[in-house]
């Protein structure tokens, strides 16, 4: 019930925070000639006094994404700050300085874009890993990310992979920080192909198995490990116009799949509160994000879905709402699995 306190008082804005344990973690726009948060401060106040007199030079592209202009010469750099208990044990207080682990280099992370669904630390807080994207020339056309891993206690860095040719993404630890899971496409060039899961051994620094996008599979939007010794995943899919859940038991050769949820919701990444009980961030075709209780039906061998909040809710009492349709047709090549979902309003 205490006031909240502030934490850091950096010279320069921070965002994307993710914290475990005793470790925060964030980023912050760097000029990739300075090696300390201060010399991109000093950098900032001189354009800043410039005044009306504004201009920014560009060399190569990208020069403009979507719907902001970006800024050739700095960064956004992953920082690691380590936290401590004051004295008196009665507030948080830093422990030391920020420490930017992609010091100088000319490299994003987290992508443009992107945010600390990109960063993971590790248990024992030993390892923090992230998703990276060169700031080269080649920048506006290649989408290669790759995951990094940093040592913190060697202050050594190590990229994951650089063998991949998609783009990999979303980092995270397990349980016992001895692997690392992440998503990546199988092809280069590509912004929006279809997801897997790659699952990489930190104990002897290899692949257990470089997986691949298995077509019974749908794109994966994001998962969460459940059972780091069994290497049981919960995922939220993308198929035919519906998101959904599904358990993934990676060790399994047969039926690693078992789906969770079949309606017309769309799930996001549950609460887990106990193995038949989940809370969760849920949508509707009638209707955006509501908080819902989804408990495991015995009968039907899924979580069924009641609504425990709707910010909403009054508001659509003043609207009428169709629900929407599915239907399938024939598209390219004679394709039939494609699915178009729409509201009649007409």
């Amino acid at each position: 019930g205490d006031e909240p306190v502030q934490l850091t008082s950096y010279p320069i804005s921070v965002g994307n925070y993710a914290i475990n344990k005793n470790t925060l973690m964030f980023s912050a726009d760097m000029l990739t000639t300075c090696e300390t948060m201060q010399c991109t401060a000093d950098n900032d106040k001189k354009i800043e006094e410039r005044g009306s007199n504004t201009y920014q030079e560009y060399t190569k592209l990208m020069v403009r994404h979507w719907d902001f202009w970006y800024k050739q010469g700095y960064n956004s750099h992953p920082f690691y700050q380590k936290l401590k208990l004051s004295e008196d044990k009665t507030k948080i207080e830093l422990d030391g300085e920020p420490v930017d682990m992609l010091s100088t280099q000319q490299k994003n992370s987290p992508p443009i874009e992107n945010g600390p669904e990109q960063f993971s630390i590790s248990n024992n807080e030993k390892f923090i890993a992230f998703s990276v994207h060169e700031d080269d020339e080649k920048m506006s056309y290649n989408t290669k990310w790759d995951i990094y891993v940093y040592n913190v206690e060697k202050k050594r860095i190590q990229i994951l992979t650089g063998d991949l040719p998609g783009r990999c993404q979303n980092p995270k630890f397990n349980d016992d920080d001895t692997k690392i899971a992440f998503l990546c496409m199988d092809r280069a060039g590509l912004e929006s192909d279809a997801l897997h899961i790659e699952l990489f051994d930190l104990t002897t620094n290899e692949f257990i198995k470089a997986g691949s996008t298995e077509e019974f599979l749908p794109t994966i939007n994001d998962f969460r490990w459940i059972d780091s010794k069994e290497n049981i995943f919960l995922y939220s899919v993308i198929t035919e116009g519906h998101t959904k859940l599904i358990k993934y038991e990676y060790s399994k050769t047969e039926s690693p799949y078992t789906e969770l949820t079949n309606d017309d919701y769309g799930y996001g990444l549950p609460v887990i509160v106990s193995d038949t009980k989940y809370i969760m961030l849920l949508s509707m075709w009638t209707s955006p994000n509501c908080i819902g209780l989804s408990e495991y039906n015995e009968e039907a061998k899924l979580f069924k879905t009641t609504i425990l909040y709707d910010p909403n809710e009054e508001t659509k009492l003043k609207y009428d709402f169709t629900e929407g349709e599915s239907f399938k047709f024939a598209g390219g090549n004679g394709e039939t699995a494609f699915n178009l979902c729409y509201n009649d309003y007409g």
